[in-house]
């Protein structure tokens, strides 16, 4: 059964298709259930599935050669995933995918989306949505790096996730803004003083 979410999420995004080619695009999806702390996407996979989380909350990072995990990305609901590297350039993943909490996934098969697109190539647009959707997310995160301070990236998270705290714990949510977990106290703290005074 198709989640009603996710029907509603699929019309918003692709809003030139009528609902029953909403409905064709999403039954090319299968749904996948992962257990918290379960691995996803694990180094070197060359799996080219894009995931839209129903519910829950992934995390992706890189394995530093010192041992320490570098979290770069953070997914919730309504929102898509993917090893980039492995979809669009064929390359093994270098970062590993994991679920924070207990996730429910719809997953999407790049090879099986092209052959439907192949035939039906009015859903080209929404393949360049679905694309255009996560570059704008990665660039927007480059930018931030460039042109926020800490504390703004750490105020747009908890704006753009109000509950991050309860459901990540914050060594990731320190890595994932480029911080130490100090540091990241520390903002915390000043901003609490910031709004008693």
């Amino acid at each position: 059964m198709l989640h009603k979410q996710m029907i509603e999420d699929y019309a918003k995004l692709f809003p030139y298709l009528a609902l029953e080619d909403v409905y064709k695009f999403v039954s090319l999806t299968t749904t996948r259930h992962l257990k918290a702390q379960e691995i996803y996407i694990d180094y070197n996979s060359n799996s080219k599935k894009f995931a839209y989380v129903q519910q829950g909350m992934i995390r992706s990072y890189y394995m530093q050669t010192d041992g320490q995990e570098k979290t770069v990305l953070l997914r919730w609901e309504s929102q898509f995933f993917a090893s980039y590297q492995t979809v669009f350039e064929n390359i093994p993943s270098q970062q590993i995918f994991q679920a924070l909490e207990d996730c429910d996934l719809l997953e999407l098969d790049y090879h099986k989306l092209e052959e439907f697109i192949n035939q039906n190539p009015k859903f080209e647009k929404a393949r360049l949505a679905i694309l255009q959707k996560m570059l704008i997310g990665t660039l927007k995160r480059v930018e931030s790096f460039i042109l926020e301070t800490p504390e703004e990236r750490y105020l747009n998270l908890v704006a753009e996730q109000p509950e991050i705290y309860n459901r990540v714990p914050s060594k990731y949510i320190a890595s994932y803004l480029g911080i130490t977990p100090v540091s990241l106290s520390r903002i915390r703290k000043r901003i609490v003083e910031k709004r008693k005074s």
